[in-house]
């Protein structure tokens, strides 16, 4: 039982005999007490929560600025546009059309990109790492991952080499 519940039952019993007439001057002073002392837990309680609510609406709007601002590196080394929600975009005069619902981040024809910044799951890392370091000299490292549990297969490989192979 914590100390706010306690003072919960306190009130309870000591408010019974307030209302039959039959409290002290003692349980008086004993009752106003500890129904300010709850007030104060309740007040710090809810300071918390709202400094709580403060921080994590803070930390959402950093997180997103920075998948945006990586949005605006990716369009700017695969030389793309950054979609948003358009419904037609512009890039090198030709016109694309996208569903303004679900638009990709970034669209760089024949590629459309999902940009995330996030940390990589260690297993692509250490197999990337592999890749790279079993990969004779001249040649592209790539990585061939099929997922398990869907079937789905992915090929992973490096920024630079996809920008030199790929973009130009």
């Amino acid at each position: 039982m914590d100390k706010k519940e306690a003072l919960y039952n306190l009130i309870d019993r000591l408010s019974g005999y307030e209302i039959h007439g039959t409290i002290t001057s003692k349980e008086k002073e004993i009752l106003e007490g500890a129904k300010k002392e709850v007030a104060e837990i309740e007040t710090k309680e809810q300071v918390g929560v709202e400094a709580e609510r403060h921080t994590r609406s803070r930390e959402m709007k950093q997180r997103r600025g920075r998948g945006k601002s990586e949005e605006y590196v990716c369009a700017k080394k695969t030389k793309g546009v950054v979609v948003g929600r358009s419904k037609a975009v512009n890039v090198n005069g030709k016109w694309y059309q996208t569903d303004c619902q679900k638009p990709p981040d970034v669209l760089t024809p024949p590629y459309s990109f999902e940009v995330k910044n996030q940390v990589m799951p260690k297993r692509i890392v250490s197999a990337m790492s592999q890749a790279v370091g079993n990969s004779p000299p001249g040649l592209t490292p790539k990585v061939w991952w099929r997922d398990r549990t869907d079937g789905i297969r992915y090929v992973i490989e490096l920024m630079p080499d996809f920008l030199d192979d790929h973009i130009g």
